[in-house]
Parts: structure tokens; sequence; C-alpha cells
């Protein structure tokens, strides 16, 4: 619970610095987690990406002051983050559906964005089922990455599977693996943190264990070694990892990426879900 609590941190450090330069990896430190786990976390908990909130919360401001003050727009626009009144408008009018200089008129109507709070309230529906397994040595991954938003992951991941599946690469990417391989056996959708997070993007790279030499101009990934929780309930696991599971076991999540391992529906093995911990 107190990860939860620390997102309370999180916030308070955003609203404390709307009008100034916000350091996502300084948000992050305050939940003791990686940039990458706290969009994620973020995103999940809330239904909106952290960059959406900090533009949402930042335009919600700056209506408050074109309505009540005499700011100009451009000053405004740079306060708020924006390079140029221009870009700032554009922003304005997207969420509130009028101009700065219509908002500023008797009687318009602008958005209010108000801010976010945790309320602690974990009811467990379910048993949770895991193991904890130990890698002792860098394992090294070959597919392809891609750019994943944070707020479509869920309809974007699905569909670079899909994608990969008819083009032949997923069957490319299964036919190197080792098949005597126990631990992180199946095709691999790794959660990478790299990316731009604060426009709510990262990357996903889909592959699997490198065996042999390469025949097909794959990229390499490296996944330190370290402890991981390990789920079988992907679905649940999607839902309910951050908001019940982790409070609830009380494992510290480690920077490692995320990974799912999926066999596929003719194998034996069930899909699973592999959480970093320190």
């Amino acid at each position: 619970m107190e990860g939860l609590n620390n997102i309370n941190q999180v916030i308070q450090y955003i609203e404390a610095n709307l009008d100034q330069k916000l350091d996502l990896k300084v948000a992050a430190q305050k939940a003791y987690l990686s940039e990458y786990q706290l969009s994620r976390l973020f995103t999940q908990l809330f239904g909106i990406s952290i960059s959406e909130y900090i533009r949402r919360r930042r335009l919600t401001l700056a209506a408050y002051e074109i309505q009540n003050t005499r700011i100009r727009v451009l000053d405004l626009a740079l306060k708020y983050g924006y390079e140029s009144a221009d870009a700032f408008s554009r922003a304005f009018k997207k969420l509130h559906n009028v101009t700065p200089t219509e908002a500023k008129k008797a009687g318009a109507q602008v958005v209010a964005f108000p801010k976010l709070s945790v309320a602690i309230d974990i009811k467990g529906e379910s048993e949770i089922h895991y193991r904890i397994e130990s890698t002792h040595s860098e394992i090294e991954v070959i597919g392809q990455s891609f750019k994943i938003s944070m707020a479509r992951a869920t309809e974007e991941i699905p569909n670079i599977w899909n994608v990969l599946n008819r083009s032949g690469q997923l069957e490319i990417l299964a036919n190197q693996r080792d098949a005597s391989v126990k631990i992180l056996g199946g095709l691999l959708g790794i959660y990478s943190d790299e990316g731009d997070l604060l426009d709510g993007e990262y990357r996903y790279f889909i592959g699997a264990r490198k065996h042999g030499e390469m025949t097909h101009s794959f990229k390499s990934f490296c996944i330190k070694s370290g402890r991981w929780l390990v789920f079988t309930d992907i679905s649940e696991a999607r839902r309910k990892l951050f908001s019940e599971w982790i409070p609830t076991l009380g494992y510290t999540l480690d920077q490692r990426p995320f990974i799912e391992c999926i066999f596929g529906p003719f194998s034996t093995s069930k899909d699973e879900l592999w959480v970093p911990i320190k």
C-alpha cells in the first residue's frame, strides 16, 4: 500500500511544478519506480497517461488565469511549457473548445480537469498464484522493436503481434528458439523503458531467446539477471498487478523490463508474465 501512497507524492510534485519544467525522473523517484513503471502505473490507475494529465492540469490553470487576470497569451504559453503562442492556442482549443482570446469574453465556457489522488481501498477478489524465478546471467533476445502509445497499448500491442504473425516473422522467431530452454522459452513481449515517456510512449520488443547464429536481420536486446515474480494469468495481471497484487504481496519492483512469455495455443505450457523484483 505504501507504493500507492507514493503516487500521491508524485501528484503533489506535479502540482507544485505545473508552471515549471517537470522532470519525470524526479517524479518516479518519489514513488521508488523507474520512469517507465511510473508511467504505466499512472495510466493503469487513472485511465490517463501522466503526460496527458500534466497537459490538462496546465491548461486548466491557464484557463483560470485567462479569465481572471490580464496576462498575455504568449506569457501564459511560456509559463506552462509551450514554445509559442500558436502551439499553446491549439492545445487550449483542443481541451476547452474555445481559443484563449474567446475564453476572455464574458460567459465563455471552459473545462476544468481536477487534481487526481489515490484512495487506498484494495479488495482482493481471488487468490494470486505466482512463483519466484531467478536468472543468474544476462539473456540475449532477438526480434523487433516497436514504439507504443501508453494510452493505446491494449490496442496497439495485439495489432503488432497480428502483423508479425501474418508476415511470418513470428514463425521465424519461433523456429529460432531452443526447445530445451525452460526459462523464458516462449515468444517474448518485452516492455522496455526506452522512449519519450513524457509524450506517453515507450518501446515494446517482440522476440525470442537467441539460439545459435542469427539468420535474419533482427535486433538484439539483453535482459539483465535478477529475481522475478512469475504469474500465469496474464489478463488478470494486466488488470490488477499495480493496483492490487504488488501492494498485497509487498515486493519492491526493480527497473528491469516486464516480460510476457507467450507459448501459443498448441503448447502445454501456460503463458506467463515476468515481473522484475529486487
